[in-house]
C-alpha cells in the first residue's frame, strides 16, 4: 500500500501552471465528512503528514491533481471522501505588528492581507521602511503607499517573510505640544543644572 501511495503522489500529472510543493499548503476538507478537514504544511523536504495516512514524500502538483490523488487515496476510509482542496501560501509577518507570526494565505493574496492576518501595524510602525524577504533576497516595500492604493499590491508566495519596523523616537513625537513640552523641559534642566 505504501509503495501505491508514494508512486501515485510522485507521478501525479500537473500541468503547466502554479504547482502546490514544498513550502505551500493545503487546507483540506470532506464535503459529506464533515469533520474531516485539516491544513497540511509541506515542508520545504517535500514531506507532508496527511490524517490517516501518515508521513510521505510529494512531488509538486496542481490542485486538480491533489484532488484527484487524496480522493483516490482516501477512497479505503469514507465510501465517498469528496475531498476538496484549498492551495495555500505560507508566510511569516515580523516587527512592529500586532499578531506576529506564521501565516497561511490563499493563491494570489498579498502583503496587505498578510498585515490584516497579523492584527494588523502597531501605532509606531515604520510602513515606509517596510522589508520584503524573498529566496534571500531583500526588496523595500512601502506599505504605506499600497495601503493608501498609490501602489499595487505585492502578491506573496510561500516562504516569503515581512518585516515591519518601528519608527526611531523622532518620529514618534506626534504633535507640536508635545516637542513644545520637551524642549520647555530641556530648557529647565539647563537652567537648573547646568548654569552652575
Amino acid at each position: 500500500m505504501i509503495a501505491l501511495l508514494l508512486s501515485l503522489l510522485a507521478t501525479a500529472s500537473a500541468p503547466q501552471g502554479n504547482l502546490i510543493g514544498p513550502r505551500d499548503a493545503l487546507w483540506i476538507r470532506s464535503l459529506v465528512h464533515t469533520e474531516f478537514q485539516d491544513t497540511l504544511w509541506i515542508r520545504p523536504d517535500s514531506t507532508v503528514s496527511l490524517p490517516y495516512l501518515g508521513e510521505i514524500k510529494v512531488a509538486p502538483m496542481s490542485v486538480k491533481a491533489w484532488r484527484d490523488t487524496l480522493n483516490q487515496l482516501y477512497a479505503q476510509y469514507f465510501t465517498d471522501p469528496a475531498i476538496d482542496v484549498l492551495p495555500l501560501r505560507v508566510v511569516y509577518v515580523f516587527g512592529d505588528v500586532k499578531k506576529p507570526g506564521r501565516y497561511f494565505l490563499p493563491v494570489g493574496a498579498g502583503v496587505v492581507e498578510a498585515l490584516a492576518l497579523a492584527g494588523g501595524p502597531n501605532v509606531y510602525a515604520n510602513l515606509k521602511g517596510t522589508t520584503l524577504r524573498r529566496d534571500q533576497h531583500l526588496q523595500k516595500v512601502n506599505l504605506e503607499q499600497i495601503l493608501r492604493g498609490k501602489q499595487p499590491d505585492l502578491e506573496l508566495r510561500s516562504g516569503d517573510v515581512l518585516f515591519i519596523p518601528q519608527k526611531s523616537f523622532i518620529f514618534r513625537i506626534t504633535n507640536f505640544q508635545t516637542l513644545v513640552a520637551l524642549a520647555s523641559l530641556a530648557w529647565s534642566v539647563y537652567l537648573t543644572f547646568g548654569r552652575r
